[in-house]
């Protein structure tokens, strides 16, 4: 599998418009859960609530 760095250098038009021309928005901080999906905060002490829930986040089953 690929990592995120291996990601990130590879580039593309997208990810480098989006590194110049970043998105207005509140949230400063995010974190994912072992499923991968996002939680996103305005402020520390929330991004801290969702750290601890991210946390205790299981698996999914996987369908096979």
């Amino acid at each position: 599998p690929r990592s995120a760095s291996d990601a990130a250098s590879a580039g593309g038009i997208s990810a480098i418009s989006a590194a110049l021309y970043p998105a207005s928005t509140d949230y400063y901080y995010f974190v994912t859960d072992i499923n991968g999906k996002f939680y996103y905060a305005t402020d520390f002490a929330d991004h801290q609530k969702n750290v601890a829930y991210a946390a205790s986040v299981l698996p999914a089953s996987s369908a096979s």
